[in-house]
């Protein structure tokens, strides 16, 4: 785990970096204040998706808004194959705003936008996340 300076002039490197940033700026956005909790949160405040059999997770913050900032759906999938999550999406206006590479609070044009509720399948590539933010 040895930490090598040189190691951002690397483009694989770079987009790792900027892509931390990129999460940090969001965690610490007014939109992310619902990832920042200083005291115990609601129950049912996180929400876990677990695909069957398979190396990967999801979860559901902030749904209805129980606390400030935005509401997110993370979907990680750890395997080398895509992975599809079918869950219900909460109530909202939903844009994927970061793919693993990159993060826009105002969405990625490559994804549609999604309305909820309802029960949907997002398949996410192998070894990548996908990142949900309502629009509030």
């Amino acid at each position: 785990n040895a930490l090598r300076w040189t190691d951002r002039d690397r483009p694989l490197a770079a987009e790792a970096l900027a892509y931390s940033r990129a999460l940090i700026q969001l965690r610490t956005s007014e939109a992310g204040r619902s990832l920042r909790l200083r005291e115990r949160p609601p129950a049912g405040y996180h929400q876990w998706l677990q695909p069957a059999d398979v190396p990967a997770l999801g979860y559901i913050v902030n749904a209805g808004h129980p606390r400030l900032g935005r509401a997110f759906v993370v979907l990680a999938n750890a395997d080398n194959d895509p992975v599809p999550f079918t869950f219900t999406l909460p109530a909202g206006r939903w844009r994927v705003i970061g793919d693993g590479k990159q993060i826009d609070p105002a969405g990625l044009t490559a994804y549609p936008p999604l309305v909820g509720p309802r029960e949907t399948t997002i398949k996410v590539p192998g070894l990548r996340s996908l990142i949900l933010m309502d629009e509030g």
